[in-house]
């Protein structure tokens, strides 16, 4: 994965802002308490236009405490 910067916001969420292949991409990531849980969120997002998105498969992993979620698509 490319080099990227970490940026944090007040109300608990972080993004990772990177390039990679030559082309930008969003990580946004964000942890908050729901009903006596917590709850955990990530998006990946392209920073191009739609056509240039589309030339790329996408997936998210997120692992902790011996588990893991793994999302993909096309």
């Amino acid at each position: 994965m490319g080099h990227g910067e970490w940026l944090a916001f007040p109300h608990g969420g972080m993004k990772w802002l990177f390039n990679c292949f030559g082309h930008y991409f969003c990580l946004h990531f964000e942890a908050f308490q729901m009903g006596t849980g917590p709850v955990y969120m990530a998006f990946l997002g392209f920073m191009g236009e739609e056509f240039e998105a589309k030339k790329f498969a996408y997936c998210v992993e997120v692992a902790g405490d011996g588990r893991k979620l793994y999302t993909e698509c096309e």
